[in-house]
């Protein structure tokens, strides 16, 4: 089941947290990512992907993104 998520935030709103998110990029694909505070992570298929490849390095920083409205531990399993 996809978790609950919030509305979009553009890419110049940088996240307050870090942990994985949903990404949107200007080409309109969709993935999730981790954000580290300082940059987002490698592309990943589900939110436990991005939490665990969390010290990538992603080269695309410019991403739309939603978090988490719900528990982030109910998120990953």
């Amino acid at each position: 089941m996809k978790p609950k998520l919030t509305p979009w935030f553009s890419a110049e709103v940088k996240p307050a947290h870090d942990g994985a998110y949903e990404t949107r990029d200007s080409d309109g694909i969709v993935s999730y990512r981790h954000w580290n505070g300082d940059f987002w992570g490698f592309f990943a298929f589900t939110i436990k992907e991005a939490h665990e490849g969390r010290n990538g390095y992603s080269y695309q920083q410019h991403n739309e993104w939603r978090g988490l409205a719900e528990d982030p531990a109910k998120a990953i399993r």
